[in-house]
C-alpha cells in the first residue's frame, strides 16, 4: 500500500462511490483475528495489511460499509492530499503473506 497509488486510486473510484475513498475488507470484532478473516477465501490479494478501526479513525478517517458486509470503504477526505494518503498508510499494519492463500496457488 503505497501513497501513491491509494490516492490514485480514490481519485479513480470517486465516480463509483461518490467520495474519495479506498475499499477494505472489514473484520467484524476487535478479537477477530486475520486467520478468520481471509478463511473464507474472499480476499485475493497475496500481500494483506491489517489495522484497528479506531486506528485508522485516530488517524482521521472515516469508515463506512459498501456493497455489503464485510466490505467497506475509508474516506479520504473532501480534497486528499499524497500526505493524505500517506497518513492513512501509517495507520496500517506492515504488508505479510495473505494466510488465506497458503497451498491454494
Amino acid at each position: 500500500m503505497a501513497a501513491g497509488h491509494l490516492l490514485a486510486r480514490a481519485r479513480k473510484d470517486r465516480a463509483r462511490l461518490d467520495v474519495y475513498a479506498v475499499s477494505a475488507f472489514a473484520g467484524w470484532t476487535p478479537e477477530t483475528t486475520i486467520e478468520e478473516i481471509v478463511a473464507s477465501g474472499n480476499i485475493p490479494h497475496e500481500m494483506i495489511q491489517t489495522s484497528r478501526a479506531q486506528r485508522i479513525r485516530d488517524a482521521g478517517f472515516t469508515i463506512g460499509w459498501s456493497f455489503g458486509r464485510p466490505h467497506c470503504t475509508i474516506d479520504l477526505g473532501e480534497d486528499p492530499t499524497e500526505e493524505t494518503a500517506a497518513r492513512l498508510v501509517e495507520a496500517f499494519d506492515p504488508p505479510v503473506p495473505n494466510p488465506g492463500l497458503r497451498g491454494r496457488r
